[in-house]
């Protein structure tokens, strides 16, 4: 899971936003996954001054987006943040929104009703079949079966409570052939949103963009009267993302440096802002997407080769999808 610029339609673009990762804990091992294992916790001090630094910001409309780990494994900070947070809208005058980015196998009953209450909007990872989703998304204790029952199970709970919700399919070079039949499958099972993200990190180079992009166009095609939230070129590339994250270290990052930090710790320290307790406001943690495009360029010898294509197939990928947009 990738914390990115909100495509929650009840906010819009003018929102300030920030993702918060409170724990690094989850019960999956997923395969693209590049957050590291280390046990840290967010501390609620840390919660609230993140909470601070975003209330900061000029904008009226605020949104939260809780990430990890599995955030939901620290219900707990989630329910002190909410707090927290509408305290501060009400002082502020400011409209806070929620988003939790989750695996779904905690999304109980209860925790459903408490997101519903809230009118949050959730992200649900889901890869498509259950055979493509435990390839990629195993369970650490290997209990494969129960746990996709226990997904399925959350997204019922999600569609009969008429949520606001919508999937994160990740994919990559390596299945990005079965992409059509999964998308195909989460259609059958009443999907209306899917976000269609490739993995960070990996092997797509500018050249793969073209095939990625003519199934994309295939996908659109079949599947008229779904939508494609931030799948349409909107946050390429997605390495330049300026997606403000605090770890549950403390520590301030912009992009998608978070997920990519155990397999390129170099690149993790690049985009490594410094500890949300010495940021001074929101605005001081601000870029635009072309402010972090240059950014990178002019770093590039610091930037694994890989990361570099990936952002050479991004804005490529950006450019088509755009181009078909504005034909229709």
């Amino acid at each position: 899971m990738v914390p990115l610029i909100s495509d929650n339609k009840n906010t819009g673009a003018n929102a300030a936003n920030m993702a918060i990762a409170l724990t690094h804990h989850c019960q999956m091992n997923c395969r693209y996954c590049g957050i590291s294992s280390k046990s840290f916790d967010m501390r609620q001090e840390t919660l609230y001054k993140s909470i601070d630094i975003l209330f900061s910001a000029q904008h009226n409309d605020i949104e939260l987006q809780f990430f990890g780990g599995e955030p939901l494994i620290r219900f707990d900070l989630i329910n002190k943040a909410v707090s927290y947070s509408r305290e501060k809208a009400e002082n502020t005058k400011k409209e806070i929104t929620f988003l939790l980015t989750t695996n779904g196998l905690l999304l109980n009953r209860k925790i459903l009703d408490y997101f519903r209450a809230l009118r949050a909007t959730v992200l649900l990872s889901l890869d498509g079949a259950p055979a493509a989703h435990l390839k990629s998304r195993p369970l650490k204790n290997k209990n494969g079966p129960h746990a996709y029952e226990s997904i399925m199970h959350a997204l019922r709970g999600l569609q009969e409570r008429k949520m606001d919700f919508f999937i994160n399919l990740v994919y990559t070079e390596k299945n990005l052939k079965i992409l059509f039949d999964n998308v195909s499958f989460l259609a059958a099972n009443g999907i209306k949103k899917i976000k269609l993200s490739y993995a960070v990190g990996s092997k797509f180079k500018e050249s793969d963009a073209c095939a990625v992009y003519g199934t994309l166009e295939e996908i659109f095609h079949a599947f008229p009267a779904l939508e494609f939230p931030g799948s349409c070129g909107e946050n390429e590339p997605i390495l330049a993302t300026p997606q403000i994250t605090v770890d549950s270290t403390g520590m301030v990052y912009r992009g998608c440096a978070l997920v990519l930090e155990k397999k390129y710790p170099g690149f993790n320290r690049l985009m490594r802002v410094g500890p949300v307790k010495d940021a001074p406001d929101y605005k001081s943690l601000q870029r635009t997407a072309a402010q972090q495009t240059e950014f990178l360029l002019e770093r590039k010898r610091e930037i694994p080769a890989v990361l570099l294509d990936n952002l050479r197939f991004g804005q490529t990928l950006k450019e088509l999808l755009s181009a078909r947009r504005m034909r229709t």
